[in-house]
């Protein structure tokens, strides 16, 4: 709150000015009225700079998509929005190398090994964590259980260079177990792992140095078996050793968007505010004939009366009140609409594929992160799932293999009636069947459960004059929609005579 008084008097003891003014608390000395002073922990400078080297500043950028995720709408919608697009349908397809000497019972027992483990390690769950991370942090790191994939925090994890199978070897930092202070709290922890990190945590305490382990005088760091880690990045080469987020590259337009926002926000609700003047009565002479005190009781009495947007102004002149609305105009709408375009195609996305728009720039845009979300897919393939499938199998005549079928919202369709198509030609049912989100094994034994059961008989269709005969009640002769006539015409038999052109 704001209040100022200056009174002054002539040598007669006139007053000859008089200035009072009020400002409520939602007020300042701002032309805008009261702009919050909102400190952003990003800029663009700090997100240029992160971005500069983002190897060195990944767990900074981590830190920042967390931060834009939890505050920034703009930023969670569109990380949101990217990873649904994709859908996770696949297809298993058995690698033979001899058909002819193929069995049967090993088939059938090889794929259903493979189908328990995609049951076992929840498998949209897993694809939906992985999607979620590599778009926010640009990387995803694991630790296979066998049945089941346990996600690494990324912070602790880096990764020092590339197995012969072209997965990356990881090290972790066994620091993260001394964050927890009690014994029995680094113990709950450790066991919630794999009896291998307990191992390297003992090694670790005891700073027992193995070159096959840990880089010299880095005990904490230690290498992590490659055969049972999962690493999968993006936005980068196969050399980093980080990766970049989906929308890395357009936080600074994102943040800039917020700001012109916010100071929208601020001049609209500046236009609510007003000022009421107060003019004190004053003689021929335009000198006030209140006294001081009076001057200042009849401010006092005004201020007491102003609701919460309004202040005041007491000054001489003839007695009455008028507002004086504090007109200021927002932010232009197209430097607004702008910059939000700005946004979207710094992340990769384009305004037509997620806000609407032209409709061939919209396809365009959903086909490109289409293509985007499904290069992901094949790396989550060939990094982890058909790498685990191939330890499931082992090497022999038959194996399997996943393969995702990229499918989103906007493509289902198509791909259906592809595979469709396909199928009437004589082509696979599988995949017209994983298309519609069933394994072909599954659906088939639930066709032989509904038989099994006669499930369809249980289904009537629901009665009406056209599905019930005569005799149960159903639609009599001669009362059939082309009335007696047509009737009389099918009992004649003349619907069966030559047309004219015969």
């Amino acid at each position: 709150m704001s209040d100022k008084i200056t009174i002054l008097k002539n040598e007669a003891g006139r007053i000859i000015t008089a200035e009072l003014s009020y400002l409520p608390p939602t007020f300042s000395n701002s032309p805008f009225g009261n702009l919050p002073n909102r400190k952003h922990k990003y800029n663009s400078a700090v997100v240029q700079e992160l971005l500069r080297n983002h190897v060195t500043n990944s767990t900074k950028l981590r830190e920042m998509s967390d931060y834009l995720y939890g505050l920034n709408g703009i930023y969670r919608r569109l990380i949101d929005t990217s990873k649904n697009i994709i859908s996770f349908e696949y297809t298993i397809s058995p690698l033979i190398k001899n058909v002819e000497k193929l069995n049967v019972g090993t088939f059938e027992n090889k794929y259903f090994k493979v189908r328990e483990y995609l049951w076992d390690c929840n498998l949209d769950t897993t694809l939906d964590d992985m999607f979620f991370k590599l778009l926010k942090y640009g990387r995803y790191s694991a630790y296979d259980r066998d049945s089941y994939l346990q996600p690494l925090p990324l912070d602790y994890t880096r990764i020092i260079g590339v197995a012969s199978d072209g997965n990356p070897i990881i090290q972790f930092n066994f620091e993260y177990f001394d964050q927890f202070p009690t014994m029995r709290e680094k113990e709950f922890q450790l066991n919630g792992y794999d009896g291998e990190f307990k191992r390297l945590y003992i090694r670790y305490k005891q700073r027992i140095d193995n070159k096959n382990e840990n880089f010299a005088n880095e005990y904490q760091w230690r290498t992590l078996p490659h055969t049972k880690t999962y690493t999968l990045k993006i936005g980068t080469n196969l050399e980093s050793s980080e990766g970049l987020g989906l929308l890395y590259g357009s936080v600074d337009d994102i943040i800039f968007y917020e700001e012109m926002r916010e100071l929208d926000r601020d001049i609209i609700g500046s236009q609510k505010r007003k000022i009421i003047v107060q003019q004190i009565p004053v003689d021929k002479e335009g000198h006030s004939i209140l006294g001081e005190e009076e001057i200042i009781q009849m401010h006092e009495n005004l201020k007491k009366l102003l609701p919460a947007n309004v202040g005041c102004l007491t000054v001489l002149g003839g007695t009455k009140y008028s507002d004086i609305p504090l007109q200021l105009s927002a932010i232009e709408k197209g430097k607004m609409q702008e910059v939000q375009s700005d946004v979207l195609m710094g992340s990769g996305i384009g305004e037509g594929a997620l806000k609407g728009g032209n409709f061939s720039t919209g396809v365009l845009n959903i086909d490109v992160l289409t293509n985007t979300l499904t290069r992901i897919l094949k790396q989550i393939e060939t990094v982890w799932l058909n790498r685990k499938l191939k330890q499931i199998n082992g090497s022999s005549q038959l194996s399997f293999k996943v393969k995702f079928l990229g499918i989103t919202p906007f493509n289902r369709e198509k791909i259906i009636d592809m595979f469709d198509g396909l199928l009437d030609k004589g082509g696979s049912l599988n995949a017209s069947v994983a298309a519609r989100g069933f394994d072909v094994f599954e659906y088939v034994e639930m066709l032989h459960i509904e038989d099994r059961f006669d499930l369809k008989s249980k289904f009537e269709p629901l009665k009406t004059s056209f599905t019930l005969s005569k005799k149960d009640g159903g639609r009599q002769k001669g009362t059939g929609e082309g009335g007696d006539n047509a009737d009389k015409a099918s009992n004649s038999g003349s619907n069966e005579l030559p047309s004219p052109s015969d």
